[in-house]
């Protein structure tokens, strides 16, 4: 997409690409035929003026997905926190959500699209209470108007990329948020977190936890066709009153994460407040289920062997 200079720069072309994404695949934008100029339209005047451009800021991006209906959360690099940055940003990016990133160093915005094959890796320390998902991927995918789409980026400075930037260049990133998701990924982390730390699940140490939002919708086609699940628990998510979103964290041994498989999973209320401590619709591991119904947590002791789960989060998370 070529920059029009005065009229468009990497900032407008990052967030027209995200927004014309949810155009194509949900008719998210009216069904009209996004084009910059609309983008222009849309710009917030409190800092900058809206032409000529020299540029947009965190808060007019978020002025142009604002405008759609969306409610942008921005999040940033802390030094000594990358990783940190990193999971949250995967998160998004495996619940089918392309995000906004920007970068000071480089001057540049783009948007990130999706991640890289996940690798089959044997250095991680099993004495961990629990491994996060993003450990095992290296690799993200991006839409930079500078060049062609699909450009890869690595997670690591020093590794080798055909891109000039990696995951530590980026300073901030802006996630277009569905309006009635309040549940951040942050604050879910942290009850997670909390939750296995604890004890509350029958989990071993290592344990491998994979955070994305899902819709509702799919998640209960996804349990209708599946095989594998123990119908007792296929039962139970399927009668489960949900909202439109959930949160699902998926946990699972390294040798049925090769297999795509899970032993436990938890899945949250996407429209809970950051306060909510107990967020939870319903939790299982390999001996129980415990669901919240009609305002009052039931569980049901029941032997579940690990079945395989496939959200097809890439796919797009409101589908």
């Amino acid at each position: 997409m070529n920059q029009q200079r005065d009229f468009s720069m990497c900032g407008h072309i990052a967030a027209w690409s995200i927004l014309k994404y949810y155009e194509n695949s949900f008719s998210l934008t009216g069904g009209k035929n996004l084009s910059i100029g609309e983008i222009v339209e849309h710009l917030s005047e409190q800092a900058n003026r809206k032409l000529p451009s020299t540029g947009l800021n965190l808060q007019q991006i978020s002025s142009i997905f604002k405008a759609y209906n969306f409610t942008p959360i921005i999040i940033k690099r802390e030094e000594g926190k990358e990783d940190e940055f990193f999971r949250e940003v995967l998160a998004y990016i495996e619940s089918g959500i392309p995000v906004l990133a920007a970068s000071n160093t480089k001057e540049h915005v783009f948007s990130i699209i999706g991640h890289g094959k996940i690798k089959n890796r044997n250095d991680i320390e099993d004495n961990k209470e629990f491994i996060m998902h993003a450990e095992y991927i290296d690799e993200l995918y991006i839409s930079d108007d500078n060049y062609l789409p699909y450009r890869k980026i690595e997670c690591k400075r020093e590794a080798k990329t055909e891109a000039d930037i990696t995951i530590s260049d980026i300073d901030f990133a802006v996630i277009p948020l569905y309006n009635r998701i309040h549940l951040e990924y942050r604050a879910l982390y942290e009850r997670d977190k909390s939750y296995i730390e604890t004890n509350n699940l029958n989990v071993k140490s290592g344990i491998i936890v994979r955070i994305y939002l899902l819709s509702s919708n799919k998640l209960k086609e996804k349990v209708l066709q599946n095989t594998e699940i123990n119908p007792k628990l296929q039962d139970i998510l399927l009668r489960l009153e949900m909202p439109k979103y959930v949160w699902c964290v998926d946990l699972s041994t390294k040798s049925e994460y090769t297999k795509n498989k899970v032993s436990a999973r938890i899945i949250a209320d996407s429209t809970a407040s950051a306060g909510d401590t107990s967020p939870w619709l319903l939790v299982h591991d390999d001996t129980s289920i415990k669901f919240y119904d009609k305002e009052e947590w039931k569980m049901l002791k029941e032997k579940i062997e690990p079945y395989q789960f496939n959200g097809d989060n890439l796919k797009g998370y409101l589908s």
